[in-house]
């Protein structure tokens, strides 16, 4: 499909510039399944905040930047499919290992650099 220039340029200034993710309590594990599991999960309304399933980008972090992606328990979920994912994976164990004091209610802060490509994340207190 073929947008205008004009078209692509106010998608890209609308677009939500930072992203606040509350971490989920743990539910009958020891631990919580995102901090188990190295994810990150995003609510449903937030996911268009980042490209669909499987799409690469990198995080700037505090312990620098890496390649992950969003991912879905679910496989009959389509490669690029924006909603219907549900966490960011890759890389997400090494970061968690970096601040073994985060818990249940703590916040993670995206703010975009490159939209769909490029994302700095910060845990905010």
């Amino acid at each position: 499909m073929y947008l205008p220039m004009v078209t692509l340029e106010r998608m890209v200034q609308n677009l939500q510039r930072t992203l606040t993710v509350t971490l989920p309590p743990r539910k009958r594990a020891l631990r919580p399944a995102w901090q188990e599991y190295g994810l990150i999960p995003i609510p449903a309304k937030d996911r268009n905040f980042f490209p669909g399933r499987d799409i690469p980008f990198i995080i700037c972090s505090d312990i620098g930047d890496f390649e992950t992606h969003c991912t879905s328990a679910n496989s009959d979920v389509s490669i690029g499919d924006r909603k219907e994912w549900k966490y960011i994976a890759k890389g997400i164990t090494k970061w968690y290992r970096h601040h073994p004091r985060l818990r249940p209610g703590d916040k993670v802060q995206f703010t975009v650099i490159e939209p769909y490509r490029v994302y700095r994340a910060r845990l905010v207190y």
